[in-house]
């Protein structure tokens, strides 16, 4: 489980990602490791995207497909992308990976200032049936799913609007909400709530929230919440901002502060 949370604001011309960094051992629901789960992407002099996966595919899957590709516009990366997604799907595969697995992209024209997000699954199940799967289509917002009951103010919210949603001050509730609602053995929203900005002067990543979660135990909402000293000190230590891994597809690149 992993969050990936999508959300496209036009009206200031950026996309936003909101993720975690906890990867889980499958057979019992422990921690493996913590990383950033967003890849940045800079396109020739057109523009930047940022792609985040979920499920059984992580960043080490899709990576190189993505920077093979031939793509030195934005249009150009988004109709090349099903097929990255296809290749990182099998790697994933041949390393034991199973279940559904998905892609979101959020995009930003470096010229126009127009930004942009898309989506892309291998089944129906993440996207709630409503897109053919290795298809990508265009979206405005995409949230991992919460219990509506628990949070119903989130369920009536405008993330679409900057009037309504403002992605670091109101984001640690969209994570927290979440974390609230774990999976199978416990998985969930663990490590740290990134956020990643893309507008067309580049990709931002920031930390806007941390747990005090720890490798190799479970995630325990009750502990993981109040950690505890020593907890609270490792929290403190990952409230720090991950460093953009970035991939060029033509022109040079300038990673972003």
């Amino acid at each position: 489980m992993t969050a990936m949370n999508l959300v496209v604001q036009e009206k200031v011309g950026a996309t936003y990602l909101l993720t975690d960094t906890a990867v889980y051992n499958s057979a019992d629901g422990s921690i493996h490791s913590f990383w950033p789960k967003v890849t940045g992407v800079a396109i020739g002099e057109d523009g930047y995207a940022a792609v985040a996966t979920s499920g059984g595919m992580f960043f080490n899957h899709i990576q190189p497909h993505i920077a093979e590709m031939k793509a030195p516009t934005l249009r150009e990366f988004i109709d090349a992308f099903p097929a990255a997604f296809r290749a990182g799907e099998r790697a994933s595969r041949s390393e034991g990976g199973k279940g559904p697995m998905a892609a979101v992209v959020a995009v930003c024209n470096r010229r126009t200032g127009k930004a942009a997000g898309y989506g892309i699954a291998n089944g129906t199940v993440l996207w709630g049936g409503r897109y053919r799967p290795y298809t990508m289509m265009q979206m405005s917002r995409h949230l991992t799913d919460f219990n509506p009951d628990h949070y119903p103010h989130l369920v009536h919210t405008e993330f679409c609007d900057p009037g309504c949603w403002n992605p670091e001050r109101d984001g640690v509730a969209l994570m927290e909400a979440q974390r609230a609602d774990p999976f199978d053995f416990g998985i969930g929203i663990g490590g740290q709530a990134i956020l990643t900005r893309v507008d067309q002067s580049g990709i931002t990543h920031k930390v806007i929230r941390a747990w005090g979660d720890w490798p190799f135990q479970p995630i325990d909402l009750i502990r993981g919440d109040k950690p505890g000293l020593l907890g609270h000190v490792r929290a403190k230590l990952l409230m720090r901002n991950q460093p953009p891994r970035m991939i060029e597809i033509g022109g040079t690149v300038v990673e972003a502060a």
